[in-house]
């Protein structure tokens, strides 16, 4: 992405455009991989201050990550 001198950005893909199959592959596990740590830290830190035992905390994590899926998808 470079920027021109009137202020414009040069995208590399327009509104309709869909990049290919290997780099989209790619960019959906970067996004799984930047999404997945924040989320879980917060559901193991509320749970250990909490007091949660494991099986309560994995289920709480488990809940974070489907909702976490639901919200990506709507």
């Amino acid at each position: 992405m470079s920027t021109e001198g009137d202020g414009e950005m040069d995208l590399e893909y327009e509104l309709d455009d869909k990049p290919p199959l290997p780099k989209s592959m790619l960019l959906a596990i970067q996004h799984v991989a930047v999404m997945i740590v924040p989320a879980t830290a917060v559901a193991y830190v509320v749970a250990g201050d909490v007091g949660l035992g494991a099986g309560d905390t994995a289920y709480i994590v488990q809940m974070v990550l489907l909702f976490s899926g639901l919200a990506t998808v709507v």
